[in-house]
C-alpha cells in the first residue's frame, strides 16, 4: 500500500476542501463591507414565553454553515444605483417594480433619474426606507448577475420571479426561499437572528450564548442623536428638526455593534428577512422583518418591544411599507488563497515536529 506523507496529506485535504469551494461561483463584494458570520452549528435561542412574538423565535437562530452580512444596511446611494440602472422613476422593467420609495434621501429629477438630496448631510450613506420585499429580492437578482442593464436580469438567480403572484383570497404563490446557489439574498430568521444577537464567547472565550437585546447587551439602548445617544432607535420627534431619525447615516454609532462586528441592527431601518408571516392566513402574502427605525410619532413602546430578541413584525410584500429596507447575506467568497497559505503553515509545523501528522483525519 502506498504511504502519503504528512505534508502531502495536508496538501491533498486542502486541494479537496479548495476545489469544493471553487465550484461555486464566488460572490463579489461590490461596494458592500462584509462581516462573516461563523460558529457553524451554533445552539438555536430558546424561549419558553407561550407569548406567539417569544414562539416565533424559539427554537430559532442555529445556522449550520458560514455565510457573510452586509455590515451596513443598504444604503440610500446603494438604492439609487439600483433604481437608476433601469431608468429611475420613469423605469418600469417588470410588474414587481416600486420606484417611487417614501422616506429616503434622493429626490426625482425631471427626467425621473434620482439625484442625492442636496439638504441632508451624507444622504448617500442613510439607509433606504420603504422598500418591498418582492423589490429587494430583485435587488439581488440584480446583485447576483452582475448589475447589468438587461431587465432579464431581475428575474431569476437569487429569487425564482416566475413564482410570484397572488390568489384571488389574497395569499401569495412566492416560493418560499432563494434559490440554491444565489450569491446575494434576503437573510432568513435564523440567518439574521444569529448574526444580530448570537455571540460565541457571551460567558467567556467560547463560551457562547444569546443577548436579549441589541448591541451585545440584555438591556435597550439610549435612543438620541449621534454623539449623545448609542442608537436612532425610539428617537423621539424633532418638532425643530423633522425627520432627523430618517437622515442619520448609517454607522453614525461605531461602538454599538453585534457580535459580529454588524452596526445599525438597532435604528437604522427594520430590516427584512424571509420568513413567511403566517398570522393573516389565508392572506399569507406578509413576511417577517426585523429591528425599528427611528420613531416619527414618538412610539417608544414600539420600540421598546421590536429592539429586543423577539421583538418581530411584517409587511405586504408588494406594498412600499415606510419603515422598513433590508441587509443583505451572502456566501462567503472562495477561500482558495487562505487554504494555499495554511498548507504552507501546516508544511512548516509538519517538519518542526518530524514528521508528525499535521493534520488529524
Amino acid at each position: 500500500m502506498r504511504m502519503v506523507k504528512p505534508f502531502q496529506k495536508c496538501v491533498l485535504v486542502a486541494a479537496c476542501a479548495a476545489g469544493a469551494v471553487a465550484s461555486a461561483q464566488p460572490a463579489p463584494d461590490y461596494d458592500f463591507t462584509w462581516s462573516t458570520i461563523g460558529a457553524v452549528g451554533n445552539p438555536a435561542y430558546v424561549d419558553n414565553d407561550p407569548d406567539y412574538a417569544h414562539q416565533v423565535v424559539n427554537g430559532r437562530g442555529s445556522v449550520g454553515y458560514e455565510y457573510r452580512m452586509s455590515t451596513l444596511e443598504v444604503t440610500t446611494g446603494q438604492w439609487m444605483e439600483f433604481l437608476n440602472t433601469f431608468g429611475g422613476a420613469n423605469g418600469t422593467p417588470n410588474q414587481f417594480w416600486h420606484a417611487n420609495l417614501t422616506w429616503w434621501n434622493a429626490e426625482r429629477g425631471t427626467d425621473g433619474i434620482y439625484q442625492l438630496r442636496t439638504d441632508v448631510a451624507d444622504a448617500a450613506m442613510t439607509p433606504v426606507f420603504g422598500v418591498p420585499w418582492r423589490m429587494g429580492g430583485l435587488y439581488c437578482n440584480w446583485l447576483h448577475n452582475g448589475k447589468g442593464s438587461d431587465p432579464q436580469s431581475l428575474l431569476g438567480g437569487a429569487y425564482d420571479v416566475s413564482t410570484w403572484g397572488t390568489l384571488l383570497n389574497g395569499q401569495f404563490t412566492d416560493a418560499s426561499n432563494h434559490l440554491p446557489g444565489a450569491r446575494f439574498w434576503i437573510p432568513t430568521l435564523d440567518e439574521q437572528l444569529k448574526a444580530f444577537q448570537y455571540d460565541p464567547d457571551r460567558y467567556g472565550e467560547d463560551q457562547g450564548g444569546w443577548w436579549l437585546a441589541r448591541n451585545q447587551s440584555d438591556t435597550l439602548g439610549t435612543p438620541g442623536p449621534p454623539g449623545e445617544g448609542t442608537t436612532s432607535a425610539g428617537l423621539p420627534f424633532d418638532i425643530e428638526h423633522p425627520g432627523l431619525e430618517r437622515n442619520i447615516a448609517l454607522g453614525a454609532y461605531p461602538d454599538s455593534l453585534s457580535p459580529w462586528g454588524l452596526l445599525d441592527t438597532s435604528g437604522g431601518t427594520s430590516e427584512w428577512n424571509e420568513e413567511i408571516f403566517p398570522g393573516h392566513t389565508p392572506f399569507g402574502s406578509f413576511r417577517f422583518e426585523r429591528g425599528y427605525m427611528g420613531s416619527a410619532a414618538g412610539d417608544d413602546v414600539a420600540w421598546m418591544f421590536l429592539d429586543r430578541i423577539w421583538g418581530t413584525s411584517s409587511g405586504s410584500v408588494n406594498s412600499p411599507t415606510t419603515g422598513i429596507g433590508l441587509r443583505l447575506a451572502s456566501t462567503v467568497p472562495n477561500p482558495t488563497a487562505a487554504l494555499l497559505v495554511g498548507i504552507f503553515v501546516l508544511h512548516r509545523t509538519s517538519t518542526r515536529r518530524k514528521g508528525g501528522p499535521c493534520v488529524q483525519l
